[in-house]
């Protein structure tokens, strides 16, 4: 009585921590596709603001900051210039980081420390690269075994995290650099107006 009791509870705790990692790995998932998705938002807005940088009107006026401020040839028209060459710079760094926090990549040294010899049954990678029949047995013979399947999650959880922290610094990176750029590029654009206006 007491071991079937001890078996049960055994299990019941397999069963919960299979749960609980796979609400990890959810949660990593849905991680991964928030940073997706606000990448994609960024770039779409990053893509409308070239348009209007890129418009005729826009392109007129800033000629005429910028031949202004090559007449004058003073320190502060120069570092406005550099600044602002600086800004549209931040904008394509920007945009350069949002568009590497959408490219799919795994580190090598991730997938090698995680898959010890072994297919999984949850990296898409192991999976596609499996015939059908073998990757069938496989996922078979994980599920019957409650601690073959605890370390494939284990592993998928750990993988799903590296590529949500990678995610989330290029997209950390890109909203900090093209916001920063754009509020800049702002701010000057208003300067030059001033500048031209006082001419």
């Amino acid at each position: 009585m007491e071991t079937e009791n001890a078996q049960s509870n055994s299990d019941n705790n397999t069963d919960k921590l299979i749960s609980d990692l796979n609400l990890s790995l959810e949660r990593t998932t849905k991680l991964i596709e928030r940073s997706d998705t606000k990448a994609s938002i960024m770039i779409t807005a990053l893509s409308i603001i070239f348009g209007i940088i890129f418009r005729d009107s826009f392109i007129k006026i800033a000629k005429k900051i910028v031949k202004h401020n090559l007449e004058t040839r003073s320190f502060w028209n120069i570092l406005y210039l550099l600044i602002s060459l600086a800004a549209i710079l931040g904008l394509f760094i920007g945009l350069t980081y949002l568009i590497t926090t959408l490219i799919p990549r795994l580190n090598k040294k991730y997938t090698e420390e995680t898959s010890s010899g072994d297919d999984s049954i949850y990296f898409f990678d192991s999976v596609s690269n499996m015939a059908f029949n073998d990757f069938t047995k496989l996922y078979k013979s994980t599920i019957d075994d409650s601690q073959k399947q605890i370390l494939q999650i284990e592993k998928q959880l750990y993988i799903n995290s590296e590529i949500a922290s990678q995610k989330y610094h290029f997209l950390k990176r890109g909203i900090f650099i093209s916001f920063t750029s754009i509020l800049s590029l702002i701010i000057l654009f208003v300067i030059g107006l001033v500048m031209l206006k006082m001419k």
